[in-house]
């Protein structure tokens, strides 16, 4: 898809492919660039269907490092949110695809719609948060999407942008 370009380059090619196309259409999803620094994306979505986290409006927020696409972008949740994979303090993902199989063939598009699909099946035994159980999980994500989700625009609850995490 790409012509092997790295860094910049292959971020705002991304970029114009993902608006062109459209490319996250299926998942109520758009994208942008924060403050026109191709290495800060914000995404957003809608939460799936048949999920604590349905038509729930969430953002996540990436930064790159200079070597994009050769190592993996860093990603957490703007939007409060009940997830164990999720920090409940930083919104950092802990997401195995990204952590374990990222490589230089992979998109932020791909990060992005990995990011929704944890939303349909939590990992218990990866718990960023842990303080979510299986047995009081759904009702207490449904709480925070109906508290966090369906707001107007993202909440932060961190104000600080340097608390960023590698996993």
């Amino acid at each position: 898809m790409f012509d092997g370009a790295t860094g910049v380059t292959r971020l705002e090619k991304e970029y114009k492919e993902i608006k062109k196309h459209q490319c996250l259409n299926e998942i109520g999803g758009s994208v942008d660039i924060i403050n026109k620094d191709y290495k800060h994306w914000r995404a957003c979505f809608i939460g799936p269907k048949g999920t604590p986290y349905e038509n729930g409006l969430y953002f996540i927020e990436f930064k790159l490092k200079d070597d994009y696409p050769n190592s993996r972008p860093l990603a957490r949740f703007r939007t409060k949110i009940w997830h164990p994979n999720v920090s409940s303090i930083s919104g950092n993902i802990c997401l195995d695809y990204i952590k374990e199989y990222w490589s230089a063939n992979n998109t932020l598009r791909d990060a992005i719609l990995s990011i929704f699909y944890i939303l349909t099946s939590p990992n218990f035994n990866a718990r960023l948060n842990s303080e979510a159980k299986e047995d009081d999980y759904e009702k207490k994500a449904r709480e925070y999407n109906s508290k966090y989700a369906f707001q107007s625009q993202e909440y932060n609850w961190l104000e600080n942008y340097d608390n960023w995490s590698e996993y």
